[in-house]
């Protein structure tokens, strides 16, 4: 589970830099 989480944070971080 800590994994997929960990995957889930990179995510959102790309997703906000795209945003940004």
């Amino acid at each position: 589970m800590i994994q997929t989480t960990c995957v889930m944070a990179l995510q959102l971080l790309q997703l906000s830099s795209l945003i940004h």
